[in-house]
C-alpha cells in the first residue's frame, strides 16, 4: 500500500515561439521535463540499532540495501525487489548469522469491502551459513497476506505469514521427533496513525501484537515443545522527512516487549538459556533510513 507522489512540470511559452518568425517555420515547443516524475522505482539504506525478524534479536547494528520495481501498467500493480541485510556487529549467534538476501514479489489485489489485500512471496538466503546445510543452500520460503483499512482514526492490518520449511529445518536439527511438522504461522495484528507536522514532514506512531503458531519450532524457547501461543506486541514512532521530490528521510524509535509466560519471554535457541545473550523482551531501538524514488 505504497502511496506514489507524482509532480508534473508546467510548460510556459514566449509569444515569439508561438507565433514563430517571418519566413520561418514555428519553433516546436519541447517537452516538459518532468524532473519528479515517479517511474515505480525506489531504492533505501538504512541503518538499525538492532536487527529484530517477527519479535527476536538476531543481532546488533545493522545495515541494509532495499531495491524495488512496482509494474503500474498491469491489470494488478506488481511489486518485485530484494533486500539485503548485514549485521554489522553483534551478531546473537555468531558467526553463523550474518548476512541475509531476501528476494520478494507482491501483487496488490482488488479491494474487498473497503479492505486492501497484498499477496507475496519472500525467499530468503544466508550467505555467510546460518543453520547449516541444507537449509542455508536452499534458503527458506514464506507467504504474505497483508489486510488493511483506513477506519478513520487509523489504519487497522493484519499480516499473515505461512513460512514453507524453516521451522521443519530448525525441528529436524534440534528435536527430530518433531519432524513431521509442516509448516508453521505468524499473525500480526497492527494499528498506525499519521500526524501531519507540516508539508514536508510527519509523525507515523503504530503499534501491535504478534501471535505464533509452531513458526519457531522448538528451537527459540527455553520451555521445550513451546511453540505456539503469544509472540510479542511493539511500538514504533517515525518522522518521514521529504528532502526533495524523489527522497524521504526517515529516523525511527521502537519497543518490543513480551510479558511473562509470551515466546519471546527469555527465549533462547535450543532451550540453551542465554543462548542468544541478551533477553528477548523489553528492546528499545531506533534506526534511520534514507529512501529515493525514482
Amino acid at each position: 500500500m505504497k502511496k506514489w507522489i507524482f509532480a508534473v512540470g508546467a510548460l510556459s511559452l514566449s509569444f515569439g515561439a508561438q507565433a514563430g518568425d517571418w519566413g520561418k517555420a514555428p519553433i516546436q515547443a519541447k517537452a516538459p521535463i518532468e524532473e519528479c516524475l515517479d517511474l515505480g522505482g525506489q531504492i533505501s539504506t538504512s541503518y538499525h540499532t538492532d536487527y529484530i525478524y517477527k519479535g527476536y534479536r538476531f543481532g546488533r547494528d545493522t545495515v541494509s540495501t532495499n531495491v524495488n520495481y512496482t509494474f503500474t501498467n498491469l491489470a494488478l500493480p506488481v511489486t518485485i525487489g530484494t533486500t539485503y541485510t548485514n549485521i554489522v556487529n553483534g551478531a546473537i549467534i555468531a558467526p553463523l548469522i550474518g548476512d541475509e538476501l531476501a528476494i520478494y514479489a507482491s501483487v496488490a489485489l482488488p479491494s474487498v469491502a473497503g479492505f486492501d489485500i497484498d499477496l507475496g512471496y519472500t525467499q530468503r538466503f544466508y550467505p555467510e551459513g546460518a543453520f547449516g546445510a541444507p537449509f542455508d543452500a536452499t534458503g527458506n520460503g514464506e507467504i504474505g497476506l497483508t489486510i488493511g483499512r483506513d477506519v478513520g482514526f487509523a489504519v487497522v492490518s493484519l499480516d499473515i505469514y505461512y513460512n514453507l520449511n524453516a521451522p521443519n529445518s530448525w525441528n529436524n536439527m534440534f528435536t527430530p521427533t518433531n519432524s513431521s511438522d509442516n509448516g508453521a504461522w505468524f499473525y500480526d495484528l497492527g494499528l498506525e496513525r499519521e500526524f501531519v507536522i507540516c508539508e514536508s514532514a510527519s509523525l507515523v506512531v503504530s503499534g501491535g501484537v504478534a501471535y505464533s503458531d509452531n513458526y519457531w519450532g522448538d528451537m527459540p524457547n527455553a520451555q521445550a515443545g513451546r511453540s505456539s501461543g503469544w509472540n510479542h506486541y511493539y511500538l514504533r514512532a517515525s518522522a518521514p522527512i521529504k528532502l526533495n521530490c524523489r527522497t524521504t528521510l526517515t529516523p525511527y524509535i521502537g519497543y518490543s516487549g513480551a510479558p511473562e509466560g509470551w515466546l519471546t519471554d527469555g527465549a533462547a535457541f535450543g532451550g540453551q538459556t542465554g543462548f542468544l545473550g541478551d533477553p528477548q523482551s523489553d528492546i528499545f531501538h531506533g534506526g534511520v533510513s534514507i529512501i529515493v524514488e525514482f
